[in-house]
């Protein structure tokens, strides 16, 4: 993702950078850039970085509110409320408002150092291979930019940067989509095509994550169960939906999985609101085990309400009579949504 793609996907234009970061002309703004920018041209040069922050964050909100399935439950939203968060994580991590190619982020990008190795398994049976990108950072150790050491069809562990496995998955899918555009010859509406590619880096990345390893790793096991299946507790958020809250202790049950999202419900039926985790790769963990129907979970509340969540006990009984890996029919699904895409 480019900076040029968050801005798009939060619905920000470069005129509204410039408004919002505009300062009187024979003025400096604070920590104004000092570099042309290759990209937002003249929206970089000059201007008011908390402006264009606050900018960024309105635009944020107003759009992950139109994303939630309560607020137009009949209508579809242009971009999920995941992408969504990954636009917004992107710019938060990498700067809201230096440009993407800005002459110093280009030399550490256009890096060219040999591609290597890197030392992680390997799914044969994955799509397509991507690439393995590391951070390079100055004599301060500030994170200046990143660069790719590496290509191949890795599976991800944990001494890979998530944020860098996140970029590599949608790079990934980017190509992959945009070869099936030029090979077919389609143009297709710009709403569609952000659904299929989320909907693509959901598929990929559960190539390259092994679900059932990463919870034995980072979950913190429980005493088994009778059968001797493993339990696993995992730190997780209740995001509450409405005026209904959990109970300290209360049990907390499934109540529909619905895009990727588990809304949960009280002992009494009501939905409360759905399942997030302070930790973003047990997304890719824990989501699919449930889709695959290959864990079975347990919730109980933390504490009381504090602000829109609650903290949660999220137990993850780990079903060891399938431990097939990683799930074959992968390949079959990603080719059945690209197949939708060029009808």
């Amino acid at each position: 993702m480019t900076q040029q793609e968050a801005y798009k996907i939060l619905g920000i234009t470069e005129k509204e950078i410039e408004a919002a970061g505009a300062v009187p002309e024979g003025t400096e703004a604070a920590g104004a850039s000092t570099e042309t920018s290759q990209s937002f041209d003249n929206a970089f040069q000059n201007f008011n970085r908390q402006a264009v922050e606050r900018l960024i964050k309105k635009k944020y909100r107003q759009r992950i509110l139109s994303a939630h399935p309560d607020v137009q439950p009949e209508e579809e939203t242009e971009y999920s409320a995941q992408l969504l968060n990954y636009a917004y994580a992107y710019l938060k991590k990498n700067g809201w408002y230096d440009g993407h190619g800005s002459k110093k982020s280009y030399q550490v990008e256009s890096h060219a150092s040999k591609t290597q190795v890197w030392d992680a398994p390997v799914n044969l049976r994955a799509w397509r291979e991507r690439e393995i990108y590391s951070y390079a950072e100055d004599s301060e150790g500030e994170k200046i930019g990143y660069f790719k050491i590496a290509a191949g069809k890795y599976i991800w562990k944990t001494e890979e940067d998530f944020s860098l496995f996140q970029k590599s998955i949608f790079a990934c899918a980017s190509q992959i989509l945009e070869e099936v555009e030029r090979k077919k010859q389609i143009y297709k509406s710009e709403r569609l095509r952000i659904q299929t590619l989320a909907a693509l880096v959901y598929l990929l990345a559960q190539q390259f994550l092994n679900s059932t390893a990463l919870l034995k790793e980072l979950g913190q096991e429980q005493k088994a169960d009778a059968e001797g299946n493993r339990i696993f507790l995992i730190p997780a958020m209740l995001e509450l939906t409405g005026n209904i809250q959990a109970a300290e202790g209360e049990v907390i049950s499934p109540k529909r999985l619905t895009k990727h999202r588990l809304y949960v419900k009280n002992s009494q039926g009501e939905e409360l609101g759905y399942l997030s985790f302070r930790d973003d790769c047990m997304y890719y963990v824990v989501i699919p085990l449930m889709e695959q129907r290959r864990v079975k979970v347990r919730m109980k509340a933390a504490e009381g309400k504090k602000a829109a969540c609650q903290k949660l006990n999220f137990y993850v009984k780990l079903l060891e009579k399938d431990t097939a890996g990683m799930p074959e029919s992968v390949n079959l699904q990603i080719e059945q949504l690209l197949n939708d895409y060029t009808r």
